[in-house]
């Protein structure tokens, strides 16, 4: 595969291989040049490049230089129902710019998955996260596209949404030895929905009608920021820093009226539930490698690199609701409540990977990395006595908390040997973990300690590979309070 295409030696577009493929005349290219990616077989720690793609560098004639494209559309419909947007690229020397806006109220995002990574950059600031967010929905009613807590536009459920979003990706390479770049993102969706239902109970001569009115409005707003560089300071040094800062908001007001009917006796009941829910997404991640090759021996080389990811999700769910029994006993149940549930994440790994000549075509290899993971939840439950008294009324059984921290190490040795395509890596590493899972409920801490042999082989001739590993993960946390959520209970 073609990992990445530069043109006269320098990324265009966040170097995604269908930037300059489609956008780039064919009478403009001077000559092209298709190498290994010999940056990513660093990476992988083995330098084998039977398994890695390829960079594609296109140098250009030279009164092609500079240049400019991009999509610009819109249309308007019956019902107030428009859309507009574009997409802008523009390159000059050592100067790319993309800018993108758009608009609509049609339940759809103003541009497709594709063009928002590619053209709008967002591959870039992707590519720095330990985990990646990226939802994309579809329906006859609409479809959306959020990436990362940035909703870019569009509802694919009931009602009508209207969206809006800008954004701009600069990228500035001055030389060959440097190159860097900044983008911001802003997303809203503004969606109304009004629905209504009637369900009809027949037995015998008796009818019992219910009757359901929903009124809602949901606000959400996205930004995000990100930046990084590519330095090398020398032929034997390369430095990569990325980072970027997501926010997302979600503000949600709901009103649904209830009234249930007896064709015999009348009114049954009715009632009124209000419920307001706040969201805030907070997100920051950054990744960062050197690579340091040896001056003598290309193939002895130094490798450390880093990934962090932390953030907070905050969410706030406030329910006032009357309802009013009429039969067979009358009696209201009132319930206003406040459940709030916090979601703090940490992680990041690093790796420290050294490769080191001891005889002709024969390394030792020594590869460290380091694990730390933390999440948190905390789930409150409050009531008030009334819509205007404090929610200080705490209720333990809808309550609870849940914290997680791990960490881990392993350390890897082993020997390498490479001649004429042929290359063959056995390694013995140790593996040492330790967890800690603390829960409101259980009484005291649980802690897993696990220490572990962890051996590996990788044998390559050309394009065919074996590999061989063992590696210890604990399980992906999502949800483990085992507390009920009540906050819609109608």
């Amino acid at each position: 595969p073609v990992n990445k295409i530069l043109v006269d030696g320098k990324s265009f577009f966040g170097e995604d291989p269908k930037m300059a493929s489609r956008n780039l005349p064919a009478n403009a290219i001077d000559k092209v040049q298709v190498v290994d990616d010999k940056e990513q077989a660093l990476l992988n720690g083995d330098n084998n490049t039977s398994n890695i793609g390829k960079v594609v560098n296109i140098t250009l004639k030279k009164g092609f230089k500079k240049g400019a494209f991009g999509k610009v559309y819109a249309g308007g419909g019956s019902k107030d129902r428009y859309e507009l947007g574009g997409i802008v690229n523009a390159f000059r020397d050592t100067l790319q710019v993309s800018i993108l806006g758009y608009s609509n109220n049609l339940n759809r995002p103003g541009f497709s998955y594709g063009e928002l990574m590619n053209a709008g950059g967002l591959r870039r600031s992707n590519s720095n996260r330990n985990n990646n967010s990226t939802s994309t929905w579809g329906g006859s009613n609409g479809s959306s596209i959020m990436i990362n807590g940035v909703n870019f536009g569009g509802s694919p459920d009931f009602g009508l949404a209207t969206s809006n979003g800008a954004g701009f990706n600069i990228n500035h390479a001055p030389d060959k030895k440097k190159s860097f770049y900044v983008q911001y993102y802003f997303g809203e969706v503004r969606k109304t929905n009004l629905a209504s239902g009637l369900t009809r109970l027949y037995n015998v001569d008796t009818i019992i009608e219910n009757q359901r009115i929903n009124n809602s409005l949901t606000k959400n707003y996205g930004h995000n920021i990100g930046a990084g560089m590519k330095l090398n300071p020398d032929t034997l040094t390369t430095i990569n820093f990325n980072a970027s800062y997501t926010v997302g908001l979600q503000r949600e007001t709901n009103n649904g009226l209830i009234t249930s009917d007896n064709n015999i006796l009348g009114n049954l009941s009715r009632g009124n539930i209000d419920m307001y829910n706040r969201s805030d997404n907070y997100n920051y991640s950054h990744s960062f490698y050197y690579i340091r090759k040896g001056k003598n021996d290309p193939k002895k080389n130094l490798i450390i690199s880093n990934r962090f990811n932390t953030g907070t999700l905050n969410t706030d769910n406030q329910t006032n609701s009357l309802l009013q029994y009429l039969y067979p006993t009358a009696y209201d149940s009132v319930l206003n409540q406040l459940r709030s549930v916090r979601l703090p994440q940490t992680s990041t790994i690093f790796n420290v990977i050294l490769k080191e000549p001891i005889a002709k075509n024969i390394y030792l290899r020594f590869n460290n990395r380091f694990r730390y993971d933390y999440v948190s939840n905390r789930t409150n439950t409050n009531q008030a006595l009334s819509t205007d008294a404090p929610y200080d009324i705490f209720n333990p059984y809808l309550s609870n908390a849940f914290k997680r921290s791990k960490h881990d190490f392993t350390f890897y040795q082993g020997i390498l040997y490479e001649n004429k395509g042929f290359s063959i890596n056995p390694y013995i590493g140790e593996l040492i973990l330790n967890s800690n899972v603390d829960v409101n409920s259980i009484e005291g801490k649980i802690n897993q300690n696990v220490r572990k042999l962890v051996p590996s082989l990788h044998i390559n001739y050309k394009d065919f590979s074996i590999d061989y590993g063992r590696d210890y993960v604990l399980l992906h946390y999502n949800y483990l309070l085992p507390v009920l959520d009540n906050s819609n209970p109608y």
